[in-house]
């Protein structure tokens, strides 16, 4: 049988026992042998009370050591159902619907929504506290309870190792089986991408509970390197951080970036080797101005919940094309119109993935692990340029249809942030009774600027045709996002329409 992740990771416990594998700000740091053994202690647990393979159980932990040595240990033995730890009681209770879990893990801060959830679903709760017990049974600690003489059961290729949530960003989020087999090609996909070693530290922002900030956790580990678990919250002392851990590499969402770009620069040169950004809302001008803040390589990344990493521009490379995410990575990647037709290079259609890392269908409840899937239609509208590099457009549900044309929301975007008093644009489809559809924008200007709405019209009618020119500008103080770091444009059109019916 071919190694899952554990056994990688004891790979590495069993080469550098003492190297430092997970170092959490608040001051935790396991290396490698305490993160194997912690993990088979936790899977040790779970089994003994019998938890399987086909069960569910949800993960809903902050970032942090404890949060990845939980997801192993019950991947070792069930399925791990990741979920965002700030979900509200709605938002949970459509996760339970969804899954029917036999166990909830959870930080012991959640509060009382958390408790009701489970006590009207009839779920066990264990909910983990700093130091990583349990307050559901105090006797027992998931990183140090003995298990001398007890086996964790172990999971085949073909079980479910976890249940990802994707983004949500054009609907309700659906849950990705993710199977050991999957996993690992997946991980294969990444390694090869960010050619990584036991010498590489990986500076964590992402959301652990994500598909994107699990596996670079995950790919860091197998590559014998150490993990620094910050969070999203935490971006704000980037250079310290960067200070004081040395990392040779981090990963940022555009959003992210352009945060880090509002802080005062530093002088030095950092430890960072490279900075990998993940392809939502990445323009040129984006990543220019970070290669050139820091000095050094960006790497422009393109995946989904559903395939895992798709492709990836090389790291040392110079020169980076707009749009482009570079050469599909261990998969087959192609374009085709909407009757499914293959398209020559330059043509714009949808972007079709097949390969070992291709989900075989969303999960719900009798799902067939050993079911295989042909193809994933990603939903995104892109290219592949005479080089092979692939090129994403935009969202098909996203696309705006003015009248029988198409207009890519992207396109509009990208002009929009050419302005050099503009901070973040979206662009969203907006009813019209002449046309069906027409663009609308939401424009963040830039602190100390000044930019009224018809001045961005002008400067996108001086760029673009006339039917890609807004017919309504809004000027808001931020752009939501989803909890993935991706812009929620559901959302900011409901914004933008709730002010235009307020005046």
């Amino acid at each position: 049988m071919a190694e899952n992740t554990i056994e990688l990771i004891k790979t590495q416990a069993n080469l550098r026992p003492s190297a430092p594998a997970l170092v959490g700000t608040d001051g935790c740091v396991l290396n490698y042998r305490e993160v194997h053994d912690s993990v088979m202690r936790v899977a040790g647990v779970l089994s003994k009370r019998g938890f399987k393979v086909k069960d569910r159980v949800i993960l809903a932990v902050e970032n942090g050591p404890r949060q990845v040595v939980a997801l192993l240990g019950i991947s070792h033995v069930a399925a791990a159902v990741l979920v965002d730890p700030w979900l509200k009681k709605t938002e949970l209770e459509r996760v339970f619907d969804a899954t029917r879990p036999a166990l909830f893990i959870a930080d012991s801060s959640l509060g009382e929504d958390l408790i009701d959830v489970t006590n009207k679903k009839g779920v066990e709760l264990m909910a983990l506290n700093k130091d990583g017990k349990t307050s559901a049974s105090p006797s027992e600690d998931l990183w140090r309870i003995e298990t001398i003489g007890y086996e964790a059961s172990l999971s085949s290729d073909e079980d479910v190792a976890a249940l990802v949530a994707t983004s949500g960003s054009t609907a309700a989020s659906k849950f990705v089986p993710v199977t050991h087999r999957m996993e690992r090609a997946r991980l294969k996909n990444l390694v090869s991408a960010l050619s990584l070693t036991a010498d590489d530290v990986y500076l964590n922002f992402m959301p652990q509970f994500h598909s994107t900030g699990k596996g670079l956790i995950l790919v860091t580990l197998i590559s014998g390197g150490c993990v620094i678990c910050a969070s999203p919250f935490d971006l704000g002392n980037f250079h310290d951080l960067v200070e004081q851990y040395e990392p040779s590499w981090t990963s940022l969402s555009a959003t992210m970036c352009r945060m880090l770009l509002k802080l005062p620069k530093q002088s030095s040169r950092s430890s960072l080797r490279f900075i990998r950004i993940s392809n939502e809302a990445v323009t040129k001008e984006l990543v220019s101005k970070v290669r050139n803040e820091f000095d050094v390589p960006v790497a422009v990344s393109y995946g989904t919940s559903e395939t895992g990493l798709i492709s990836c521009t090389p790291i040392s490379i110079e020169v980076w094309k707009s749009g482009a995410v570079g050469v599909p990575k261990n998969c087959e990647v192609s374009i085709v119109d909407e009757s499914g037709t293959s398209l020559p290079p330059g043509e714009v259609g949808e972007i079709i993935v097949k390969g070992p890392n291709v989900m075989s269908g969303y999960f719900e409840i009798g799902f067939n692990k050993n079911d295989v899937a042909e193809s994933f239609d990603t939903g995104d509208l892109g290219f592949l340029d005479e080089d092979s590099w692939l090129h994403v457009t935009s969202r098909i549900k996203e696309v705006i249809n003015r009248g029988g044309e198409k207009i890519a929301p992207g396109e509009i975007e990208e002009c929009l942030l050419m302005h050099e008093a503009v901070e973040e644009a979206c662009c969203f489809s907006m009813a019209s009774e002449t046309y069906g559809e027409e663009p609308g924008a939401a424009v963040v200007v830039k602190d100390q600027c000044e930019l009224t709405a018809a001045q961005i019209k002008q400067h996108v009618r001086e760029h673009l045709s006339y039917s890609k020119v807004p017919s309504k500008v809004f000027l808001l103080e931020s752009i939501p996002e989803t909890s993935a770091g991706k812009v929620s444009r559901t959302r900011v059109s409901e914004i933008c329409m709730s002010n235009l019916g307020s005046k």
